[in-house]
C-alpha cells in the first residue's frame, strides 16, 4: 500500500538515549552508530472554527459607517469552508462513503459542529 515512508510528508524524529547506569558513571561515551526505523502514522482530521472579524468604523462629526465586505462563501450564510465541502465531496463520490456514514464519523470527533 505504501511504497516508502521516507518520501514526502512531514516527519517527526524521535531519539531514544540509553539509560545511564551506575557502572557507566564517569565514563565518556562515543557514538559508534545508530539503528533507524520508520513507521507510518496518521493524524486524524480535526475540526476548527475560523472566526472572521470585520470592524465597523465611523468618522467623528460625520454620518455613516464603513466596513469591509464579508468574504464570499460557496454556500451563502453557511458555515462549512471550501475545504470541508471538498472533503465531504471526495468522501462521497471518490471513496463511495454515503453522507449518513460521514455524519456518524464526524459525530465521533471531538470539537465537531453540533446541530
Amino acid at each position: 500500500m505504501f511504497a516508502s515512508t521516507s518520501q514526502g510528508g512531514p516527519h517527526r524524529a524521535l531519539a531514544i538515549e540509553p539509560d545511564e547506569l551506575p557502572e557507566h558513571a564517569g565514563k565518556q561515551k562515543v557514538l559508534v552508530g545508530e539503528d533507524v526505523s520508520e513507521r507510518l502514522d496518521v493524524v486524524p482530521a480535526k475540526f476548527r472554527v475560523i472566526v472572521t472579524r470585520r470592524p465597523k468604523y465611523a468618522f467623528k462629526n460625520e454620518d455613516g459607517v464603513i466596513q469591509a465586505l464579508a468574504p464570499a462563501h460557496i454556500i451563502e450564510g453557511g458555515i462549512p469552508t471550501e475545504a470541508l465541502l471538498a472533503q465531504i465531496a471526495v468522501s462521497k463520490y471518490a471513496d463511495g462513503l454515503p453522507l449518513y456514514r460521514q455524519e456518524a464519523i464526524y459525530a465521533r470527533k471531538p470539537g465537531r459542529a453540533r446541530s
